[in-house]
């Protein structure tokens, strides 16, 4: 007989997360869609600091918004402030209503988790990258007041994480990711980032000559990505090859940077634009100076018709294969784009590399894994 639990799942997401136009958006939207298609009844508890709230959302199930409470005096408490901003009693109230799983979507929403009463529930954590580390990263990169607060943050994160100690399971995005929380919570699952299905069904078509950079521009970590590729490939670029950098709330700065060169920067492209680009484009130019795990820009280029250039940053734990192609220092950078500017991509090809991706990151593993950890209580077979 079906455990009655396995049929609702409250979700707590850190952000609204459509549309699906940066990575920790893709990956929450297109398995909330696969898990509601599945049979799952979802109650979505969303924290919205400018993105709205979609109708797409509803159509998923029940959704509940919340504010991202952004104060100063945050910053000083113990725990990390993307967490601090995500704590709201209400929101606490509506998971206590009932006794069903919850879902909490990145650390960011984990602020009660150690509730003694949440903590009777099926309760499970989606892990996108060692956070600490990511903010270490950024830290890097960042000047002033900005790289004071990415340095604090990693350090508070790196303390906070044990919380996940509390869940009664973790699910991570890759395999090396699983092995660094296995010391707060064994029973920790690998659920591999959540790859558009609706790409791997495009029509094979021939490509566009031009190079696609995309991503939430706004983020110091793609901006920087933008202007490593602009300096690169600039000798490379023609007025019948350019570079088109697309995606959200591109900055003066970037704009700037680009002018005088053959570049475009398309500036927060409806979806179906950003589609088509992704689509059409000849090289998928991806690049990332923060290795914080598989980016799902790359995967999203991937299932795409074009040649995918990356560097280490972008492709994470995947290993290298013929699907893609890899280069780390300037030099070899260059000198693979050139080589890939005019070079055909085949149809069987694509559909190897479509083959291949949906082996590895189809989103009915991703569900099959989360439903069974939701048809098992804690202490059953499925966690020993």
């Amino acid at each position: 007989m079906e455990n009655p639990k396995a049929q609702h799942l409250h979700v707590v997401v850190f952000d609204v997360p459509f549309p699906p136009d940066y990575g920790g958006a893709m990956d929450v939207y297109y398995r909330l869609k696969a898990l509601k298609d599945s049979g799952i009844q979802l109650q979505l508890h969303v924290f919205d600091y400018g993105r709205g709230k979609p109708v797409e959302l509803e159509r998923l199930g029940d959704v509940h918004y919340y504010p991202r409470k952004r104060v100063l005096r945050y910053l000083f408490n113990r725990r990390p402030f993307i967490v601090t901003s995500r704590m709201n009693k209400e929101l606490l109230e509506r998971l206590k209503k009932d006794q069903h799983p919850i879902l909490f979507e990145g650390i960011h929403t984990t602020w009660y988790l150690e509730d003694s009463d949440i903590r009777k529930r099926l309760t499970m954590v989606r892990m996108h990258n060692i956070e600490h580390d990511y903010y270490k990263g950024l830290m890097k990169h960042a000047n002033g007041l900005k790289k004071l607060f990415f340095w604090w943050e990693s350090i508070k994160l790196k303390k906070y994480e044990a919380i996940i100690q509390y869940a009664t399971c973790v699910l991570a995005i890759k395999s090396s990711d699983a092995a660094h929380f296995e010391r707060h919570n064994k029973h920790t699952l690998v659920v591999p980032a959540s790859l558009p299905m609706e790409g791997m069904n495009a029509t094979i078509e021939k490509t566009a000559p031009f190079a696609l950079f995309h991503g939430n521009l706004s983020v110091t970590e793609n901006e920087r990505g933008a202007k490593w590729l602009i300096n690169v490939l600039n000798s490379a670029l023609t007025e019948d090859f350019p570079l088109i950098i697309a995606g959200k709330n591109p900055s003066d700065n970037l704009q700037k940077y680009a002018d005088g060169k053959k570049v475009k920067i398309v500036k927060n492209p409806e979806e179906k634009e950003m589609n088509r680009l992704i689509s059409s484009a000849h090289i998928h130019t991806l690049y990332s100076e923060v290795n914080s795990g598989t980016k799902l820009k790359f995967l999203s280029s991937l299932s795409a018709n074009g040649h995918v250039l990356v560097n280490s940053g972008i492709s994470g734990d995947v290993e290298k294969n013929e699907h893609f192609f890899s280069a780390e220092s300037p030099e070899s950078y260059l000198h693979t784009f050139r080589s890939l500017m005019h070079k055909e991509i085949r149809e069987i090809d694509i559909q190897e590399r479509r083959a291949w991706l949906e082996n590895t990151f189809g989103i009915q593993n991703s569900v099959s894994i989360i439903k069974k950890a939701l048809n098992n209580a804690p202490h059953s077979k499925a966690f020993p």
